[in-house]
């Protein structure tokens, strides 16, 4: 779907379109929505297997959607929708889903992995018994697709996170980075390439 990255940093609503690779305009609730119903319904059915329980539902799990940081309140309204119609949770059932800024998550995983994960160390020690103390301050880098939001937290000293500075970020993602590096093959080649064989290039010569 080109242009959801833009859409990204924008104020996301239920009016908001997108535009497709056929070039025809679509809702965004309804992209979002199908998309996450999808991840949902693969969710579900990977939970039944494993566990042999085929009344397992949607119900069953406590949700947790995650959004860049810099995204404003329209727009995190905008995903609880989404996930509302993709079956997730309900007006009446608010508390059964989560809505949690993307740093604060990666913050929340980092601390839970062992560092071996990161670095060329063994050892069973997790990154949260040696990093993660009471009175720390760190920044947080998320860098995704669309957006790159960089905030500063704090260790508290029952455990928990606690933001010391606003946001900050901006359309800087992975995608950006990507037309840059398109832009740089079409100056030096001097010819022009399509989106898609662009895309494919990066996909399959590069990364």
């Amino acid at each position: 779907m080109d242009g959801i990255p833009k859409q990204f940093v924008a104020n996301l609503d239920r009016t908001t379109q997108l535009t497709a690779a056929n070039h025809k305009n679509v809702n965004a609730l309804d992209v979002f929505s199908l998309s996450i119903k999808y991840m949902k319904d693969e969710a579900i059915k990977t939970i039944r297997n494993s566990t042999g329980d085929k009344n397992y539902g949607a119900k069953d799990i406590q949700w947790v959607l995650t959004v860049p940081a810099i995204w404003s309140p329209a727009a995190k309204q905008f995903m609880r929708e989404a996930a509302y119609k993709a079956g997730i949770a309900s007006p009446d059932n608010t508390d059964q889903l989560i809505i949690a800024l993307e740093p604060e998550g990666g913050a929340i995983f980092c601390r839970e992995r062992k560092i071996e994960d990161f670095a060329d160390q063994t050892g069973d020690a997790c990154i949260y018994d040696v990093v993660y103390r009471p009175g720390l301050r760190y920044l947080m880098m998320d860098i995704g697709g669309g957006t790159l939001d960089v905030t500063a937290h704090d260790i508290l000293a029952d455990g928990t996170i606690k933001e010391i500075h606003q946001v900050t970020g901006g359309a800087y993602g992975g995608v950006y980075v990507d037309e840059k590096f398109v832009s740089l093959l079409e100056n030096l080649s001097g010819f022009q390439l399509s989106r898609n064989s662009a895309s494919s290039i990066l996909r399959t010569g590069f990364e």
